[in-house]
């Protein structure tokens, strides 16, 4: 399975995780066509014509592609509707995985289809997501706040994303998951560990101290992160 996080030509820019902005003004020329090759029994590797296409996802037996308008164009096994796409033209990414597709709206929100039935293809409530990965039988969005959610068939604990809020890319293979992490990730959270370099040291006072006045010695969630 690929997952492809991309975005539409008209869009000027992204939030990523609140961590930095990333112009996507030349990212992707206005026109590109499609070429597609290997095995091909449905027609998956048969792509649609056209120059207007911004994004490609290719799946288990069918492909999807994203238009600069925003709709979104399938191809290939569509024996579970996986090739179908709903209509509309606000969408902004697209991921393909076993028989099943979904597809990041633009005002964050993450709609899904085709084979579901370890509940893969219904992706969780909300509109802060930012990036999407379909793989074999499970997914992975990524949120605005840099946390993973997943969802769909977990056998192997590839659904159950470690905790945290520094990530900036997800990707979902057959049984397992990935995540590209923004400086040092901790195995185990520390509580105290305000800087998030897994050690707690006089860093973590400092920033204790800059919060003073706000947190009011309160230790709540909001005045440990």
């Amino acid at each position: 399975m690929k997952s492809i996080i991309s975005f539409p030509f008209s869009v000027a820019s992204l939030l990523v995780a609140g961590l930095f902005i990333f112009e996507l003004a030349h990212a992707v020329p206005a026109e590109c066509s499609i070429v597609g090759w290997g095995h091909n029994d449905s027609g998956q590797a048969t792509p649609p014509a056209g120059h207007n296409f911004v994004a490609i996802a290719a799946g288990w037996g069918h492909s999807l592609a994203l238009k600069s308008d925003g709709s979104i164009v399938g191809c290939g096994n569509n024996g579970f509707g996986g090739a179908t796409p709903p209509d509309g033209n606000d969408f902004v990414a697209i991921s393909a995985g076993l028989y099943y597709s979904i597809a990041l709206k633009s005002e964050g929100s993450i709609i899904g289809w085709g084979y579901n039935v370890y509940g893969q293809a219904t992706p969780p409530d909300g509109n802060d997501f930012i990036a999407i990965a379909a793989g074999w039988e499970h997914s992975l969005a990524l949120r605005s706040d840099g946390s993973i959610v997943g969802w769909g068939r977990n056998n192997y604990g590839q659904a159950t994303p470690p905790p945290g809020h520094n990530f900036v890319a997800i990707a979902a293979g057959d049984e397992h998951s990935l995540a590209l992490v923004s400086g040092s990730y901790c195995a185990e959270p520390i509580p105290a560990d305000l800087s998030g370099d897994c050690k707690v040291d006089f860093a973590d006072l400092a920033i204790m101290a800059s919060s003073w006045l706000e947190c009011n010695l309160v230790p709540q969630s909001a005045c440990w992160e």
